[in-house]
């Protein structure tokens, strides 16, 4: 009687652990739209537009994943160019590249795995409202949010409070880093710069390519995000409108 119960127990794990395997297969199957947008005998380009998984932005893994298998699916071309898209914009005014784009999949012939490129850090070109989904993400917050950053102030106390920055910059100043700054109708109103050293946040700037704040608004700004002057205090019209 021992040995039958030891047989139905052994049987049993073998089903439960058959069955969680096919769970974990099926949740790695992911469901995109791949649109063609230019082909020749040795290339392959198209747009895959994405939305949020699980309540987040697809991650790098996740689109080189997809690109792998649109090239699978693709044998017989050799370079591929594959733009991954996403709903970013609520609206916006006419804007000289494609405010959609998030990142690039490419690969050539002699490439051994694919290039991901972002493609989402033009952005503060354009008059822009972003949907209200995307705050809190790849680097985008409110202004009325990120104060104080102070000198001194432990770049990554800012990452665990701000999120991953929207760009990191290159070269000897690897270090630094840039948020979108928006209004609290979410209208993209200028970019956070952070200087770091050692570590620490060593200086902040806030500047925008196409809203010109005289100095003395910048510089209200600043001390607002820096801690000394409150939110409310701010009689900037951009603040609240960027458009009119």
């Amino acid at each position: 009687m021992k040995k039958i119960l030891i047989f139905f127990m052994f049987l049993f794990l073998l089903v439960a652990c058959g069955s969680e395997k096919e769970e974990t297969q099926k949740s790695k199957n992911i469901e995109y739209t791949f649109t063609p947008t230019d082909e020749t005998s040795v290339k392959l380009e198209g747009k895959v537009p994405l939305d949020f998984v699980n309540g987040e932005i697809p991650p790098t893994d996740y689109l080189k994943e997809i690109a792998t298998q649109i090239m699978k699916d693709n044998p017989k071309y050799e370079n591929f160019f594959i733009y991954f898209t996403f709903p970013f914009v609520e609206y916006h005014q006419k804007a000289s590249s494609d405010v959609s784009l998030y990142y690039l999949a490419s690969k050539s012939k002699e490439d051994t795995d694919f290039d991901i490129t972002p493609m989402y850090s033009n952005l503060e070109f354009t008059k822009i409202t972003f949907n209200e989904n995307i705050i809190g993400h790849l680097g985008i917050n409110k202004l009325s949010t990120i104060a104080p950053i102070t000198v001194g102030t432990p770049i990554n106390d800012i990452i665990a409070k701000l999120g991953t920055p929207t760009q990191m910059d290159e070269g000897e100043h690897k270090d630094n880093c840039m948020y979108y700054i928006v209004n609290d109708n979410r209208q993209m109103i200028g970019i956070l710069y952070l200087y770091v050293k050692d570590e620490k946040v060593s200086d902040i700037s806030f500047y925008s390519p196409i809203i010109q704040y005289n100095k003395s608004q910048k510089n209200d700004i600043k001390s607002y995000i820096m801690g000394s002057k409150k939110y409310e205090s701010l009689k900037i019209k951009e603040l609240t409108d960027i458009y009119n």
